[in-house]
């Protein structure tokens, strides 16, 4: 598909200077603009980039300086390519005249072709460096501080075209009356001169001609304006071709063009997530049989029907939403293809919308819970909290093939994972090792799948094996067996990861999309909850569309639903957690940044109970179904049932009855907080309460729940410890003695106290060996506005003289209100 960022197309070096001289003449600087040399009078260098040699076999390139001398005298600069170990492979000289621009060429480059569907993307087979010298005039004789390397996973497309969009926030509601054509070459000056250019947009289903143009001469950048007076909403197909001097078409790429109905099928934003396409009423409603739509991306469309009727959708002989045998408004989701589709109606329904909505993910079938009495979140529990507001299902389907045909009956897709190797991380992948490792697995050829989850990648891939999962998404795409699956890698790594960014722009030619990890950590008032969120959420996507602009109409995001150890993002016992997870959903339904997002994951189901399972199911409804701007939840960021939850102040706030001297005491455990599973790099958690067990009786610390809803339901969470796990005791060990009650309320069934292994690491926990922590869970319904809650080292009334002297460690004392079923 068309570029949008012309340095990802140049794709320059991002290596850094080395052996800097102050006193140089001459300096460069990593940008688009990319100055060679700095002099007395104006700049002697403007742009590098690298271009491709047509007619070459095998490719071959050369690096290209836009060299400009703003000054009046005449200069000379000097370019030399180096190999890795600082020998000369060329060297050119250029003269420049006063106030004048040369196109020159440094020298040279081996490349490798990635081959794909749309265009050509290519690589370097070597990696120079390149090395300036200024000559003549003032500072003559001055080298270049340093040398710049050309990346491994820098890129170049022969040829590139890109359409702007007109489908965003401000413009959905109207045609658009102009095609912006932008064509970008990544071919040397002279060469590219010296042919033309030829564009065409013909008709996605039929292949007509709807326009065509030859631009003589081209340039590296050209700008084209197409009016789209006779065009009708739909989206074409726009190819470009670059022909060389004697006519051969050398190089091609292809891209969509949109255009958008207005009037009465006029597009209406709800939010970032979600576009009205079509909505019709009452007799308007009730009296057609055929009438049409356009979506504005490959990608979902969600369906309500409400009276009697039935609906299909183009050709499609499965009911997408039919309520002829059923009470009440029928729903469905299908994906489909950027621009115009028919929906067929019979009956006489009294309502019927149809919406764009993002890629919804969830797991599946069944989750294995990382704390065995919360779970397992089975596929009976999945379907109802999250499928009918999910239309992607990640699961493994060995075993599960009835949940993948329902799913695949649905219209929605499945995704089976896939891990790359751990040593991929570390060492080097062919593209062969990639092809291979493709086709065996289980999203490839599966009658019921729907394409590969790609895991593994959070470890960081060096940057060859980046190199060559791109190339073989490439290839991938074109096999038949693969044809209309999709590639789902999970990313966590930054744009300045080598090699990610070239992955991510082979994967968005192919049409796919890409999950991105973006775990957010509770802060303990609002105002840090939020920073947090700009911080993990909103900024982390910044910089993955400023590297790559357009990546996050293509993006997934991975929001963290871990609410329960070994590595949880509640992490603030004090904070709703179920309000932190609505704050970053509103945060992708209303910032500007987000508007088109391609989709959105709720991750690490493992570490969520039911009750987060259907909070989540809600959350996607409100936000990316619905198209809500209001937030979901009514309750507070930050809770005030209880004072000093994490005995940050010591006791303050706590009632406390001590069974011997200093049996109860505040204690300070660096590390704690990160071995009880909160997630990095918070540093809650390391505030605690030590309860010495003696034989004179239970340790009590007690405290009034308090500003309760009469009738609501509350779970109240513990993290417990004894101080001897924090060393590596065995983990046959038996459960500390530490319970927690709460008198004045209706308890409910369900209790949980169950212990957990971590191994995470720090200076609290320096030996080998697991470490075990408790997770203590109850939940109770109000009887009114208070509940009196008790924390104790032994059940009360008992003596349990094998207890005596055991230290346990107690905090995260968390009282938050529930979702009831």
């Amino acid at each position: 598909m068309g570029l949008c960022c012309l340095a990802g197309m140049l794709a320059w070096a991002v290596g850094t200077p080395v052996a800097a001289q102050e006193t140089s003449a001459v300096s460069w600087r990593v940008t688009d603009a990319l100055p060679l040399a700095e002099a007395e009078g104006g700049p002697v260098g403007d742009e590098l980039y690298l271009a491709w040699l047509p007619g070459t076999v095998p490719p071959r390139g050369v690096l290209c300086a836009d060299l400009a001398n703003g000054s009046k005298e005449p200069r000379q600069v000097t370019l030399r390519l180096l190999d890795d170990r600082g020998a000369a492979l060329s060297q050119r000289q250029f003269a420049l005249p006063g106030n004048s621009r040369v196109a020159a060429l440094a020298g040279e480059v081996p490349l490798a072709a990635l081959a794909g569907r749309a265009s050509t993307v290519l690589v370097p087979a070597a990696v120079p460096l390149v090395h300036a010298c200024l000559v003549g005039g003032p500072g003559e004789g001055t080298e270049h501080p340093g040398v710049l390397r050309l990346a491994p996973s820098a890129w170049c497309e022969p040829l590139a075209v890109e359409v702007a969009n007109p489908w965003t926030r401000e413009t959905a509601a109207r045609r658009n009356r102009l095609l912006t054509i932008t064509v970008l070459a990544a071919i040397p000056p002279d060469t590219l001169a010296a042919g033309r250019l030829e564009l065409a947009l013909q008709d996605r289903s039929t292949g007509r001609e709807m326009w065509y143009e030859t631009i003589p001469s081209p340039r590296r950048r050209s700008t084209i304006l197409l009016p789209t007076d006779g065009l009708e909403a739909d989206a074409y197909a726009l190819r470009a071709v670059w022909r060389d001097a004697a006519g051969a078409d050398q190089a091609t790429a292809e891209t969509m063009a949109l255009v958008l109905p207005g009037d009465d099928r006029r597009l209406r934003v709800l939010n970032n997530l979600v576009t009205e396409l079509l909505r019709l009423e009452g007799e308007a409603c009730r009296t057609v049989a055929e009438t049409w739509f356009v979506t504005p991306r490959d990608g979902w469309c969600f369906f309500r029907l409400r009276g009697r009727g039935l609906l299909r959708v183009d050709d499609d002989r499965r009911d997408i939403a039919n309520t002829l045998d059923v009470d009440g408004p029928s729903e469905g989701m299908c994906r489909l293809p950027a621009g115009r589709h028919r929906l067929w109606v019979q009956g006489t329904p009294d309502a019927i919308t149809v919406r764009s909505v993002p890629a919804l993910v969830c797991a599946g079938p069944e989750i294995r819970t990382a704390i065995p009495s919360l779970g397992p979140h089975t596929w009976e529990r999945i379907r109802q909290a999250l499928l009918p507001h999910c239309n992607v299902v990640a699961g493994d389907g060995t075993g599960s093939a009835a949940a993948m045909r329902e799913v695949s009956e649905a219209g929605k897709t499945w995704v089976s994972p896939a891990a790359l190797p751990a040593r991929w991380a570390t060492a080097g992948l062919t593209p062969d090792q990639a092809m291979a490792w493709s086709r065996g697995a289980q999203g490839y050829s599966h009658p019921l799948a729907g394409g590969i989850r790609v895991e593994g990648l959070a470890e960081g891939p060096v940057e060859s094996a980046y190199i060559a999962l791109a190339g073989s998404a490439r290839q991938l795409a074109d096999e038949e067996p693969f044809r209309g699956r999709m590639l789902l890698p999970l990313v966590a790594a930054s744009p300045e990861a080598p090699g990610a960014a070239l992955f991510l722009r082979c994967l968005r030619d192919c049409g796919w999309p890409f999950a991105l990890d973006c775990p957010v950590s509770e802060g303990p008032t609002e105002a840090e909850g939020m920073q947090a969120i700009q911080t993990g959420l909103v900024a982390r996507c910044q910089n993955w569309e400023e590297a790559l602009p357009g990546s996050l109409r293509r993006a997934v995001i991975a929001l963290s639903a871990a609410m329960t150890p070994p590595a949880m993002a509640n992490t603030c016992p004090g904070t709703d957690f179920g309000v932190h997870l609505d704050a970053q959903m509103h945060a992708l339904a209303v910032d500007p940044l987000f508007f088109g997002l391609y989709g959105v994951e709720m991750s690490h189901l493992s570490r969520a109970d039911s009750e987060t399972l259907r909070r989540l199911g809600r959350l996607l409804r409100h936000y990316a179904i619905e198209g809500s701007t209001e937030r979901l939840a009514a309750d507070p960021y930050t809770t005030t049932h209880l004072d000093n939850p994490d005995f940050e102040q010591g006791l303050e706030g706590w009632t406390v009855t001590a069974a011997g001297h200093d049996s109860i005491c505040p204690i300070e455990v660096p590390g704690l907080g990160l071995v009880q599973g909160r997630q990095a790099p918070s540093p809650r958690g390391d505030t605690a309460v030590l309860l010495r067990v003696t034989a004179a009786g239970a340790n009590r610390l007690e405290q009034d729940i308090v500003d309760l809803a009469e009738g609501r339901v509350y779970s109240v969470r513990m993290l417990a410890a004894e101080c001897g796990a924090l060393v590596g005791m065995p983990p046959d060990r038996d459960l500390t003695g530490a319970t927690i009650t709460v008198s004045g309320a209706e308890m409910l069934p369900g209790a949980i106290r169950e212990s957990y292994p971590t191994a995470l690491r720090s200076g609290v926990s320096p030996g080998p060996g697991t470490v075990w922590m408790e997770y203590h869970c109850l939940r109770f319904r109000a009887r009114g506005p208070s509940a009196r809650l008790r924390i104790t080292d032994r059940g009360e009334g008992t003596r349990e003289p094998a207890l005596e002297g055991t230290e346990i460690l107690i905090n995260g004392i968390e009282v938050q209100p529930c979702l009831e079923e």
